[in-house]
């Protein structure tokens, strides 16, 4: 498999591209939610730049394989090569044949970078998403749940795509010895100017004599073309039998059935919210399992949740917020809420796994 950050132009034989219908944007009180969600999305640089997108160069064509499962028939769901939004990577959403994965093609390679430019450093929004207390207070969430494999002392984690270090703080709080990853080095100096261990690298240069208790990626995964080889580099640096935290969105999710329904009325903002930002990998109640049974993880639990839409730290209404509350409660019954909370063990030694690829 050829990996390149050269440009180039995609396109599948067996990809038919897809008119995006009309816009009926500013009637639909739900779109908070598809704007809060994308605010949350494009807030965070974690560690897609040390990834370009993944293609095979043939004589006659370019074959994008399914970021899963590496089968290379694929469907086009939607085509939103001409999304302009800020730090939006266009491209076609495609669903592979063989499992059902949904991802994006980029309309050129270079398009994954280029959605993430030094300008989130000095973003005031970023700040508010990142050191916000609805955060915080996830975060603590979140880390309440950790089990880690052994209490012999404070057990170390490595948080990948860490920020401005909230969960590293949050954690060393908690009683972590705490560290973070990121590549966006105005955050990382803003997180090693509060006193916290977070360093400017990929994860795949960590190296792999320095084992950790628990790995973390909050809202990380789904901007990674290549999820499997970030899990596997994780998986390198995980003591076997640490655990691996994944957050990230559900697109099985009441919501994005909604956004299909009001896409096939004509209403494509919703669409374009959830599937044209900067994210790549739309994962499910379904594939995350799977995607991480494949690389060597034993999943200890998987939690759906409603989306907070005020944890980006924008102003939302209340008409909103009961618009957004009640679009997420027709999903609990069936557990099609829009996040997803991975906890999941390494596998140990003798696993039918393969430590990477």
């Amino acid at each position: 498999m050829l990996t390149t950050t050269q440009p180039v132009q995609p396109r599948s034989p067996d990809c038919r591209p897809v008119t995006v219908a009309g816009d009926r944007q500013g009637v639909w009180p739900i779109a908070v939610f598809f704007r809060a969600a994308a605010v949350a999305g494009r807030c965070r640089l974690n560690a897609q730049e040390a990834y370009s997108f993944p293609y095979q160069a043939t004589e006659n064509k370019t074959i994008f394989p399914c970021p899963l499962c590496h089968a290379e028939k694929h469907r086009v769901i939607y085509d939103l090569s001409a999304v302009t939004k800020e730090h939006a990577v266009p491209g076609r959403v495609v669903c592979c044949n063989a499992c059902g994965m949904w991802f994006k093609i980029p309309t050129r390679a270079v398009a994954i970078h280029n959605a993430y430019t030094e300008v989130y450093g000095g973003d005031e929004s970023v700040e508010r998403y990142m050191l916000g207390e609805p955060t915080r207070k996830f975060f603590r969430k979140v880390i309440s749940g950790i089990r880690p494999p052994s209490d012999d002392g404070a057990p170390r984690l490595l948080d990948i795509g860490s920020g401005l270090g909230t969960f590293v703080e949050e954690a060393g709080r908690a009683g972590f010895s705490a560290q973070g990853l990121d590549l966006c080095e105005p955050l990382v100096r803003k997180a090693r100017a509060r006193g916290l261990n977070v360093e400017c690298k990929p994860a795949e240069q960590l190296d792999t004599r320095e084992q950790f208790d628990v790995v973390t990626m909050m809202d990380v995964i789904e901007h990674v073309p290549e999820p499997m080889r970030l899990l596997a580099a994780a998986r390198k640096v995980l003591k076997p039998g640490g655990e691996l935290v994944v957050y990230t969105p559900n697109h099985r999710a009441a919501v994005v059935v909604l956004a299909k329904f009001l896409r096939a009325l004509g209403a494509g903002f919703a669409v374009r919210e959830i599937f044209g930002g900067n994210h790549v990998c739309f994962f499910d109640d379904r594939t995350l399992p799977t995607a991480l049974q494949n690389s060597g993880f034993s999943d200890r639990q998987i939690r759906v949740f409603s989306y907070d839409p005020t944890r980006p730290g924008q102003p939302v209404s209340p008409a909103n917020l009961v618009a957004v509350a009640a679009v997420e409660q027709l999903g609990r019954p069936f557990g099609r809420m829009f996040r997803m909370l991975a906890y999941a063990r390494h596998k140990a030694i003798g696993s039918s796994f393969a430590n990477s690829k």
